[in-house]
This record gives structure tokens, C-alpha cells and sequence, in this order.
């Protein structure tokens, strides 16, 4: 499958496109990681507008603090003995996707509020609105790089690696980088956000005659085989 979207906001993703798309489309949070200056950001940003630009929330996981991210607990409501929060424009709480940029750079304690975030959709106890959750991550062989903690990195539906192009560029994809990096995208604009809401609506109809015609079933059968013998072969070759 090929939609041209991504060609469009970052290069050398084509072969990601089917996954990244489908996964915000379905509302599934997952992590981009890779190098800096490799887009990741600005992919998640560009996508993300399908939603809505009012819906839209990023977070700096090295300095955005709690009440950057929730706002500033209401004293009136910790007198009555109920958590309340006041929000601002920035706040979570009313936000469809949120972007969570440098989330290796988080120490334990930001990352034990984006494990709740993320598990339970609920910030201090408090329900949230959000469809999906992106963030962005640099190897742990990076400085200032923290291990992330397993039960965080189990609630992504995907950590996906993204492309470096360190060799084998061609003059032709010289020209392809500096056109993207245009103001505007240069020939290359970026899609309009009304194009990425239908994109995502459509995958959403797809995927419910999929559902329809029992491909939960066969998708199954097929796990059911494949995973099995996978994981003989990994004992094998340990």
C-alpha cells in the first residue's frame, strides 16, 4: 500500500507508511526512534493535524513538568478533598493526540506519569480524552539517554526504528531533502489536513469490513502458526 503521504512530510519512510498511518488512523499509540535529525518530530507533528489542530499537544519529555502537562491542582477543590485541576491551553486534558518528544531523556519520575497516561488513560486518576499517543526517542547509546522502563515500553502498540540515511545517497535524493526542507515543503507540501482525516477515515472503514468478514479469525490461525515456530527457531539458534 502506498498513499504518497509520508514521501511528503519526511524522506525514505515509504515502506513505514502502511504501518505508521494505520496505527494513528486506528488510534494506537507507538514510539518513532532513531538518531536526531532523522524527522521523527516533525512526522509525528505533520500527522497528527488530521485530528484537528485545536486536539493537538506536545510535550518536551526533558523539561515538560506536571503542571506544564495537567495544570495547577485547584485549592479550593483539595480543601473538599477532591483532586481538581486548573487547566491552560497547553493542558492534556481535553487534547486527541498528544506528541511526547525525547521520552528516553525522561526521568523515572516523568516516566512513571506517562506509564499511567499511557496504561490507563488517565492522568493523576483523572480521565482523558486522547485517541493517540506519539513519542519520539533516541537510542540508549545516546548521552543523557535513560533505559526506558519495560512496563512503559510494553504499553506502545509499536516501537518503530526509522530510516538513517548516513550512506548511499544519490544527488536525486539531495535534491528530495532540500525540497522537504523547504518553507512549505518546497513542490513537496505536506498534506492538507482534511486529506490525512479522510485518509484515516477510510482505514477505519476498511477495517470494520475486515472485522465483518472474519478476519480476526484468519489472522488467528495464521499467528497461531507463525508464532509458534518462530520462537522454536530463536531456541534453536540460542
Amino acid at each position: 500500500m502506498s498513499l504518497q503521504v509520508l514521501d511528503r512530510i519526511n524522506f525514505g519512510y515509504r515502506e513505514l507508511e502502511p504501518v505508521i498511518v494505520g496505527l494513528l488512523a486506528m488510534h494506537k499509540s507507538f514510539m518513532l526512534i532513531g538518531r536526531h535529525g532523522t524527522g521523527k518530530t516533525r512526522l509525528a507533528r505533520a500527522l497528527s493535524k488530521g485530528y484537528g489542530e485545536n486536539g493537538f499537544a506536545f510535550y518536551d519529555a526533558t523539561k515538560d513538568d506536571l503542571i506544564s502537562i495537567a495544570g495547577i491542582p485547584d485549592p479550593e477543590s483539595l480543601k473538599q478533598g477532591r483532586l481538581r485541576f486548573v487547566p491552560h491551553e497547553r493542558s492534556i486534558w481535553d487534547k486527541s493526540t498528544i506528541v511526547v518528544d525525547e521520552i528516553t531523556r525522561a526521568g523515572k519520575e516523568s516516566q512513571n506519569l506517562w506509564l499511567e497516561i499511557l496504561e490507563e488513560r488517565t492522568c493523576f486518576g483523572l480521565p482523558l480524552a486522547y485517541r493517540t499517543l506519539i513519542a519520539t526517542a533516541n537510542p540508549e547509546s545516546y548521552a543523557a539517554a535513560f533505559q526506558l522502563d519495560e512496563a512503559l515500553l510494553d504499553r506502545f502498540h509499536a516501537v518503530i526504528p526509522v530510516p538513517e540515511h548516513q550512506t548511499n545517497m544519490s544527488a536525486e535524493d539531495i535534491r528530495v531533502l532540500i525540497e522537504l526542507a523547504m518553507p512549505g515543503g518546497g513542490p513537496c507540501a505536506p498534506p492538507e489536513a482534511e486529506t490525512l482525516a479522510r485518509i484515516y477515515s477510510e482505514i477505519q472503514t476498511a477495517h470494520s469490513a475486515l472485522l465483518a468478514e472474519g478476519a480476526v479469525g484468519r489472522i488467528s490461525s495464521y499467528l497461531g502458526k507463525l508464532v509458534p515456530a518462530t520462537l522454536a527457531l530463536l531456541r534453536e539458534q540460542n
